[in-house]
Formats: structure tokens, C-alpha cells, sequence
């Protein structure tokens, strides 16, 4: 995507609720309709200058004027396109900001019950790189190591960058035991 002429975009942002309408009737919509379609999981997608693009890679340039590689979500969540919720990010870094998957047994992200051993691992990545963190007797340990690597390691990627405190840490892990 090129940074044309920004006045000449067929699409602008609402501000109000955060979506893209269209400037103009472009046939099948109406000037001011809200551009684009849901494809599931909170995903929306539209045709924008002649190729289909993910609905917040269009909102991040109509905003910003260029498109990185990645657009991340912030908060995690698809729906949310307000440009305080969107950032540039490697893939990497996309990455590092997902939500746990519905397949992980533990309900933590980078923790798993060994049953041989009866202990909990740790682990992150970092660079392409798996870095064990140890084994822990309690999920919660495993889950403090994990979010204590994962603040060090990434920043303000890291999912759990709203633990300002050891305490609060403590508390939503208690919470979610």
C-alpha cells in the first residue's frame, strides 16, 4: 500500500465507534456505510485500492499515513481498531502479544504439566529461540516465572504488561488458579 494522496482515500476512520466508512457510493455501498465484511473471530476485511487487506491494516494506514509489516492489537482483541489499540510490530512481536490457545491444557501460556515427572515447565521463545525457565512443583510458580521472563524479555509486547506490581501479578495468578 502506498501513501497517496490521504485526502483522495476512499475510506475514512469514524472516530465515534472506530470503524472505516466509505467516503463515497462505490456501487454495492453507500458514502458513509461501514466498509467491509466480518470474517469471524472478530476480523474484518475490505477490497482497498484493488487488493483485500485485514480491516485494522487499513485502518492503521488511513491514520498513520504508511503500513508496517505487522499491525498488532494491543489489548488482544480484533474488534478493538482504535489507534490508541494499534501499533507497529515485527511478526515477532505479534506473536508475543497472542492469547493462550484453546488447545494448551494449563490455561497459561508457556507452561505445561510434565506427568512423567509431576512438575510444571516454564518456557518462552525469544528470536526463534526456546528458553526453559525450569520446573516448578505448582502452576503457579511456573505461571509467575513465565509472566517475570516474558515482562524482562519482551516489554511492552508481553501480554501480561499490565502486572505493574509483584502483588497484582500474585493476585491475578491466585485468581485464575
Amino acid at each position: 500500500m502506498k501513501n497517496g494522496d490521504m485526502a483522495a482515500m476512499p475510506v475514512y476512520v469514524d472516530e465515534s465507534d472506530w470503524t472505516l466508512r466509505w467516503s463515497k457510493d462505490t456501487g454495492t455501498a453507500k458514502a458513509g456505510d461501514i466498509a467491509g465484511s466480518d470474517i469471524g473471530r472478530g476480523y474484518r476485511q475490505l477490497k482497498f485500492m484493488g487488493k483485500v487487506y485485514m480491516y485494522h491494516r487499513v485502518m492503521f494506514f488511513v491514520m498513520n499515513g504508511y503500513l508496517p509489516d505487522v499491525v498488532d492489537h494491543i489489548d488482544g482483541n480484533p474488534s478493538n481498531n482504535a489507534k490508541s489499540n494499534l501499533r507497529a510490530a515485527s511478526k515477532s512481536q505479534n506473536m508475543i502479544n497472542r492469547k493462550v490457545q484453546r488447545n494448551n491444557k494449563s490455561g497459561k501460556l508457556g507452561v505445561d504439566y510434565m506427568k512423567r515427572d509431576g512438575v510444571w515447565r516454564a518456557q518462552i521463545h525469544k528470536d526463534g529461540e526456546k528458553i526453559y525457565l525450569g520446573t516448578y512443583k505448582t502452576i503457579f510458580d511456573a505461571a509467575a516465572a513465565r509472566i517475570r521472563a516474558e515482562k524482562s524479555i519482551h516489554g511492552e509486547y508481553s501480554r501480561n504488561k499490565f502486572h505493574t506490581s509483584a502483588g497484582a501479578l500474585l493476585a491475578e495468578l491466585e485468581r485464575t488458579k
